[in-house]
């Protein structure tokens, strides 16, 4: 037996290896409550229960609209804009009240994040051959509902600048 004999095994066994590994990344973010294609995302913030803010509102705390949204797709909502806050991406979308937020705007904001293909609504959602969601999480503040690029605490933000 030659000393290039365990070398010789060596080798093919750390490249089997390498190819398992990577077939098997490990990663679970694309998989939540156990629906293969489903993103984890934050728990949704539902605060200020009473009050009533138009998107203006938002405007004179630094939040930066983009473009309007059509509410078509968005049953009862009043207003839609995308736009931004501290360099990050922020939805929101306005109804009358705080409940109808909660009754008409929750359901698609959790279609949003639920499944691999949401409805149609704004710029939340890409053609759904192609669909990347960018948000992250979303609050109920009154009566707007924020969808929030990359985590909860982009809404918050902009939300504590009311206190």
């Amino acid at each position: 037996m030659s000393r290039t004999t365990p070398i010789r095994w060596l080798l093919p066994s750390l490249l089997l290896a390498l190819v398992i590994a990577c077939g098997s990344d490990g990663d679970t973010d694309d998989v939540a409550d156990g629906e293969a294609g489903a993103r984890l995302f934050d728990a949704p913030l539902i605060t200020n229960t009473s009050a009533t803010y138009t998107v203006d509102d938002l405007v004179s705390f630094g939040y930066k609209k983009s473009r309007q949204i059509d509410t078509e797709l968005l049953p009862n909502a009043q207003d839609a804009w995308y736009g931004f806050f501290n360099q990050k991406d922020i939805e929101v979308w306005v109804y009358e009240t705080h409940q109808d937020a909660l009754d008409f705007g929750v359901g698609p904001a959790e279609e949003i994040f639920g499944v691999k293909r949401a409805p149609k609504v704004g710029i939340s959602v890409l053609p759904t051959e192609r669909f990347v969601n960018k948000y992250a999480a979303y609050a109920v503040f009154g009566n707007l509902v924020m969808l929030c690029e990359s985590e909860l605490a982009t809404c918050e933000a902009l939300i504590d600048k009311f206190d």
